[in-house]
């Protein structure tokens, strides 16, 4: 009403403090319709930053997922380095006279998370026995440092492990091996990777039946 009174009667002139009354209910009244705009425009960056992550991490997925359904056999599921407590990082496939090592590196302050993949042949190991490609790299490779995941800081995937606790992301169940891993945006998107970390990132989780495992 007091607006309506202040513009029907603009003709008589009005006070200082009608004019202030309505000056302050424009900034509140953009204050509010401002912070809603915002507040959509984050729902939608969000929901677009989770749906990239899940499309990549899903990629991940089925690379990893038809590689080991695919091996002749699984040769050994254990930690790279073997170092305490780290969960169970890296799995070692034979296929076809070759061997592929697939490894999770976690992300750092500067670089993602990638599943990293090396292959290489009988004769690339030498001396070396299969129990300890899970736990180290062999002394050649023919195709090294392959990473299956877009490790862009920015428009990539940052792949890590599913929290609280830590999970293995290899792990041996019968003859089926399960696969775990999480994933969020690159970690220089700036606020798409703040928010799909904040939510704990999208976990990615299956079991894979596979030829056999080597005991």
């Amino acid at each position: 009403n007091l607006i309506m009174n202040v513009l029907n009667n603009k003709n008589k002139g009005f006070t200082l403090v009608e004019l202030l009354v309505v000056i302050s209910i424009m900034v509140i009244l953009g204050v509010i319709f401002t912070n809603i705009l915002i507040d959509t425009l984050r729902g939608r960056n969000k929901v677009n930053a989770i749906n990239q992550v899940k499309q990549n991490g899903q990629m991940v997925l089925d690379k990893l997922s038809n590689e080991i359904r695919g091996a002749e056999k699984v040769v050994c599921i254990d930690k790279f380095n073997n170092t305490g407590a780290t969960p169970k990082d890296t799995i070692v496939i034979f296929s076809n006279g070759t061997y592929s090592q697939f490894r999770l590196i976690q992300p750092t302050s500067s670089t993602n998370g990638k599943v990293q993949k090396n292959t290489f042949t009988r004769s690339d190991l030498g001396d070396e026995e299969d129990s300890v490609l899970c736990t180290t790299l062999p002394p050649i490779t023919q195709n090294f440092n392959q990473s299956l995941t877009d490790t862009d800081t920015k428009r990539g995937v940052s792949v890590d492990l599913i929290k609280n606790p830590d999970q293995n992301v290899f792990e041996q169940r019968g003859e089926s091996v399960i696969i775990r891993f999480s994933g969020s945006a690159g970690v220089n998107a700036g606020y798409a990777y703040d928010v799909t970390v904040k939510d704990g990132g999208v976990s990615f989780t299956t079991s894979v039946q596979t030829r056999g495992i080597k005991k």
